[in-house]
């Protein structure tokens, strides 16, 4: 017969044991979380005019070793391959990487179709991670101006007869690598397509903040006040086209050149700038 005392002893030593037990399952299951990454998608600069790279944040918490995730972009009212360029790829993350940043290009067209969406997604790659948030959206504004005419990238102005173009700094030539885009290339094509004066548009050349200089040296027409047809010109480097003036904004069209990719890199769109901004163009040039 067990004596009390050593029933005391069994139940101590049952106690123990269940406490080992418990111990070692919270542990294993500690172990199975960590090894688990958990992802969300989130909107950054994501709504933007057509034309537009589209931008979003995939963040990864808990396990921070190397693992994936997939990215894909779906049609809305926007459509895909239409409205936006469809992108789907398996985005991969560094050791202690926590986030990262994917692009998507809307596309410019000429239809007014207000404001339409694209869907984005993200799905596990390794079963063992978790899905947090798991699908946004972005915008496209399709803002353009009423009645005015779509560059046609196909015509001379942008090719043989630009003098970008034939000096390889247009988009596809040889100085301008995978830039999508080129400011002083689409001004000078587009202002010659508005019918511009083209042996006076091309006294414009070099960078574009030397076009103001160069435009007075060469008695071209300038004035502080825009008319459509009119190159835009910034002090600190950039060109664009007046498509036309409504009360107090100018609607532009431009293009970008940058070797980072990202919103400033892009062929070609149209903006709406008020006239009372400090974003306003410095001068407008008339060849």
């Amino acid at each position: 017969m067990m004596t009390k005392r050593l029933r005391r002893a069994a139940l101590y030593l049952g106690l123990v044991s269940a406490g080992l037990v418990g111990i070692l399952c919270i542990s294993r299951s500690a172990v199975a979380q960590q090894s688990r990454s958990s992802y969300s998608i989130f909107r950054l600069n994501s709504d933007g005019n057509e034309g537009y790279r589209h931008t979003f944040r995939i963040v990864r918490t808990c396990n921070l070793a190397p693992g994936s995730v997939q990215f894909s972009t779906f049609s809305g009212s926007a459509l895909s391959g239409i409205d936006f360029s469809p992108y789907t790829a398996t985005r991969t993350f560094k050791n202690r990487q926590n986030e990262d940043v994917v692009y998507v290009d809307s596309r410019p067209d000429i239809n007014n179709e207000g404001t339409e969406r694209f869907n984005v997604s993200i799905s596990k790659v390794n079963n063992t991670d978790t899905i947090t948030t798991a699908s946004t959206f972005g915008q496209i504004s399709n803002e353009f101006p009423p009645g005015s005419q779509q560059p046609d990238f196909k015509l001379d102005f942008y090719r043989q007869d630009n003098i970008y173009w034939k000096s390889g700094n247009a988009p596809g030539r040889s100085n301008l690598g995978k830039s999508k885009g080129n400011c002083t290339w689409y001004a000078s094509g587009r202002a010659k397509q508005w019918g511009r004066n083209a042996a006076n548009v091309d006294k414009l050349n070099g960078f574009a903040r030397d076009w103001g200089i160069k435009a007075k040296s060469n008695k071209l027409r300038t004035s502080t006040n825009p008319e459509p047809g009119a190159i835009a010109h910034w002090n600190y480097g950039h060109v664009a086209i007046v498509e036309r003036v409504d009360g107090n904004s100018i609607w532009i069209s431009e293009s970008s050149y940058s070797t980072i990719p990202g919103p400033s890199d892009f062929l070609f769109k149209y903006r709406n700038i008020s006239l009372n901004s400090s974003s306003k163009p410095n001068l407008y040039i008339m060849p």
